[in-house]
């Protein structure tokens, strides 16, 4: 292993000069940096990046082959050095500084067919994780078959030849950067020859590459913001997506359905004067995979200009940057220098990107900065949560009677102001307290103050609440209070979770384990799952005060509207008021000491703030870090190494900025006939009920049923139903069809594809998951307990399909279903059933709604009946059997 020397603590970026003493150091750089800006400001010059024609060396993070992981400690003191103390000179080259122009306007080389192949090839070998080493074991096996052909011309590429045929096809380009071998800093200045943190060298004793130039200890990649911004600006099916920002129209009755609807966008919407201008936001996130020392912490941002629907999808997330260190880099500037000089840029001069048929211009701003509590503390230049100021946006102070931190929310708490951030070093000390530095971000044009450090939903609710729900329930902050239940309470919980696991949809991510046995192993959608559908049903049944019950109901409402896309003025009301009830509710149970202060958590304190931040920012599901912890879970399964983490995690955010494009070059028109096992419905071909107006009722309903499909006849016998023929003349006497005779063949299906959900038929199924049990909408008599005429509506249902099957009348087939009805009503607000005596009928396919599960109750011996959307949507009109 080569020897690495210790150099002089400081050394100025620009003169080379050693200083042994920070101030001194501090004035010599000032100096220089002055003396470059006015150099700049003499002399304009435009960068521009041109897409490059024939493929080049691709940069991947490097790292010293000898090197040793070592750990590295947390640096509590301000972590901004060159933003803060080069403030006043950055503002002098304002107005001169050169936009960034990307060129795209000579088109990408159009791979050859055997070229699409391999591209589709790596994407595999991408999306399924294939180590390098057996990428290669699978080429040599392939390519020995495919050389016994003389006519196929096909040979699958190597690891090597692959990303160099993935570079020239796609234009992404990485930058590389020497890092501090400890991963303390990353060197943004060629002078540069020391950490300014532990002093270790940047480069290898005596050691130069073939290019004559000084080997690093250590290297990293970035993938520039700005260019990845600019190839989706490039591409005009994204381009023509991402207008959705400038066509939103906020509502006038208050309602928020995405971030443009808050205070902020609509005070800044000036600074977004070009229709092609963007909206991000960015987010940091640290992870340690394979629990190997050598944590990663991804720099992420997310598209804000895409519309809520599509704007978390796979192929839209960009990562910027992995940093390595066990604990996170100690001076985090310097590795989001690259990507901040960048934002400098862009919202002040913008970008211009050169296509084949036109030129676009656009600025990006940054609208907000969210990641979990300890993230958003760096970023803020925040002491964090376990100090005695935890809070980032207020000035609460912590009360710690015995040990830790706790944080009650009292009368009087003052907000932080937008000037404490943006003006550390003038504002008061009172001001500033909690605060260790001046955060780069605070000098950004769109920066609005601490929520500008936006709370995350997923982080604060599932991780913070839910557990705080369950360390109630089980007695952690004191056994006197009506939420603690008894352990054999808590253990019957616990088995009810399993046994609905058979009947969960798969849209509810969570695992559904026994959360007396599994608790430490939940991840944010287990415990989202458990908050918003187990603590309402079978922890809210056992609660024996009526107080308690209906302020934990409240709680669990406000989670479920903080954790949906839009928010009616009357949702946000219930929000404020349902979070008063729920802290008044602790601090009497803290008052008679019948809780411990340590249920004042600093989640049970930031739960108050949300009021505000969808004031500001509209509802927090639409800049969720879902996103990033999908990102972080592709890294997770592709991480191979455990000597090297952040170095393949280098490797791997390349390859999935690749492979994210391959689709758009591989992707054939699909002229294929749908094979015979498949059959598939539209509504303005095939028989499908309609309304008065003659129109297709959800004609927008994606009908498939799935083989393997079987010829029966209306006469045969589905679950001892035989009767089969007497429903189907009720509906089609129902939908106005006329028939004196039924054909009696059918085509039976056990699996249809409805609304972008897969659902099983219950006749004759073998699979242990029962995705059988659904929610259904139906057409019935509003008046028919009332002796009046006629008036349609509709209502809804629970049931379950028997079998599927399709029925040729009046020369149309029509995708029908036999289903069981439940007799439902309602308790704590929730649909529960007992599962007994249903009612059978037939419906069309595009009646069902979406997949429910059953949650079985051992207290009243019923299921409840649970769906993703439940206690989000409207009301629902809950129809009786006896409508049907």
């Amino acid at each position: 292993m080569s020897k690495i020397t210790k150099a002089p603590r400081y050394q100025c970026r620009t003169c080379k000069s050693t200083f042994n003493n920070s101030r001194t150091y501090k004035r010599c750089l000032e100096r220089c940096m002055t003396n470059r800006a006015e150099l700049l400001a003499n002399d304009e010059v435009s960068q521009t990046v041109s897409l490059p024609d024939q493929s080049q060396e691709n940069i991947n993070t490097r790292s010293s082959e000898d090197m040793d992981i070592i750990d590295s400690t947390e640096d509590d003191e301000s972590m901004y050095n060159f933003g803060e103390e080069c403030e006043n000179v950055i503002d002098k080259i304002e107005g001169t500084t050169p936009s960034l122009v990307f060129d795209f306007s000579q088109s990408l080389p159009v791979p050859s067919n055997d070229d699409k192949k391999n591209l589709a090839f790596m994407q595999l070998i991408q999306e399924f994780g294939i180590s390098r080493r057996a990428h290669e074991k699978i080429v040599e096996h392939f390519n020995q078959i495919l050389d016994c052909s003389i006519n196929i011309t096909y040979r699958a590429c190597s690891p090597h030849l692959g990303n160099k045929l993935l570079e020239r096809f796609l234009g992404i380009k990485a930058d590389g950067y020497d890092i501090c071998i400890r991963g303390c800093m990353q060197f943004n200045n060629k002078n540069d020859i020391a950490c300014v943190k532990c002093g270790e060298a940047r480069y290898k004793n005596g050691q130069t590459s073939e290019s004559d130039t000084r080997v690093p200890v250590r290297s990293i990649v970035q993938l520039p913001l700005a260019r990845q911004l600019a190839l989706c600006l490039a591409d005009n099916k994204t381009r023509t997506e991402m207008l959705y920002r400038h066509n939103h129209q906020s509502s006038q009755d208050g309602q928020k359905a995405d971030v443009f609807d808050g205070h902020v966008y609509q005070s800044m919407k000036h600074l977004f004067s070009g229709e092609n201008d963007i909206a991000i936001s960015l987010s940091m996130d640290r992870f340690n995979p394979h629990n190997v020392p050598g944590s990663v912490t991804i720099v992420h941002a997310t598209v804000l200009n895409l519309n809520p629907t599509i704007r978390y999808e796979k192929n839209r997330m960009i990562q910027i940057a992995m940093l390595p260190g066990c604990t996170g880099p100690s001076d985090i500037w310097s590795f989001l220098e690259p990507t901040l000089r960048d934002l400098r840029l862009l919202q002040t001069e913008g970008m211009e990107v050169k296509t084949p048929p036109t030129t676009i211009r656009a600025k990006v701003h940054v609208l907000m900065d969210t990641g979990n509590i300890p993230a958003l503390a760096k970023l803020a230049c925040h002491v964090g949560h376990t100090s005695k100021n935890g809070c980032h946006i207020c000035h609460v102070v912590d009360q710690t009677p015995k040990h830790g931190q706790y944080f009650r929310m009292l009368p009087g708490t003052q907000t932080r102001s937008l000037e404490s951030f943006r003006n550390y070093n003038l504002a008061s000390s009172a001001d500033r307290k909690g605060l260790n530095g001046q955060s780069p971000l605070a000098s950004m044009e769109t920066f609005s103050g601490p929520f500008f450090f936006a709370l995350d939903e997923m982080h604060g609710l599932c991780h913070g609440i839910s557990k705080q729900i369950w360390g109630l329930v089980r007695g952690k902050y004191g056994i006197k209070h009506s939420l603690c239940l008894s352990l054999a309470a808590q253990r019957e919980i616990g088995a009810a979770m399993v046994a609905a696991k058979s009947t969960i949809p798969t849209l509810l991510h969570g695992a559904w384990r026994d959360v007396t046995k599994n608790a430490s192993f939940f991840r944010a959608v287990d415990w989202a799952d458990f908050l918003l559908f187990v603590v309402p049903t079978l922890d809210a049944e056992r609660v024996q005060d009526l107080v308690a019950q209906n302020v934990l109901l409240g709680l669990v409402q406000t989670c479920n509207l903080l954790m949906s896309w839009e928010l009616s003025t009357e949702d946000q009301t219930s929000i404020r008021s349902n979070l008063v009830e729920w802290n008044l509710f602790l601090e009497s149970l803290l008052s008679t000491a019948d809780i411990d202060i340590g249920v004042f958590t600093i989640n049970q304190h930031i739960i108050q703030h949300y009021p505000q931040m969808i004031d500001l920012y509209g509802p927090p599901r639409a800049y969720s870090t879902r996103s990033v912890e999908r990102a972080i879970s592709e890294y997770f399964r592709s991480i191979k190494s455990n000597s090297q983490v952040s170095v393949n995690a280098g490797n791997i955010m390349i390859r999935l900025a690749q492979s994210r494009r391959v689709a758009e070059l591989t992707t054939v028109a699909n002229t294929k006939t749908p094979p015979a096992n498949l059959l598939v419905y539209s509504a303005y071909t095939d028989g499908w009920p309609v309304t008065e107006g003659g129109d297709p009722a959800n004609a927008e309903c994606e009908i498939e049923f799935w083989g393997s499909l079987k010829n029966l006849t209306i006469f045969n016998s589905f679950e001892d139903r035989s009767h089969l023929s007497l429903l189907l003349k009720t509906f089609h006497d129902l939908k106005g069809e006329e028939f004196s005779m039924l054909e009696p063949s059918i085509k039976t299906s056990r699996k249809a594809y409805l609304n972008g959900c897969v659902i099983d038929a219950a006749f004759n199924q073998s699979s242990t998951r029962e995705a059988c049990h659904i929610h259904v909408q139906l057409q019935v008599d509003m008046n028919s307990r009332r002796s009046r005429s006629y008036r349609p509506g509709y209502k809804h249902f629970f049931g379950k399909v028997v079998i599927f099957f399709q029925h040729v009348h009046n020369s149309k087939r029509w995708p029908l279903a036999l289903i069981t009805i439940y007799s439902v009503h309602l308790e704590n607000g929730l649909p529960i059933t007992s599962v007994v005596k249903p009612k059978t009928i037939v419906i069309h396919a595009s009646d069902i709604v979406e997949l429910v599960g059953l949650v079985p109750s051992n207290v009243n011996g019923s299921h409840y009946i649970i769906w993703p959307s439940l206690k989000r949507g409207p009301k629902l009109t809950l129809g009786a059997l006896s409508d049907i």
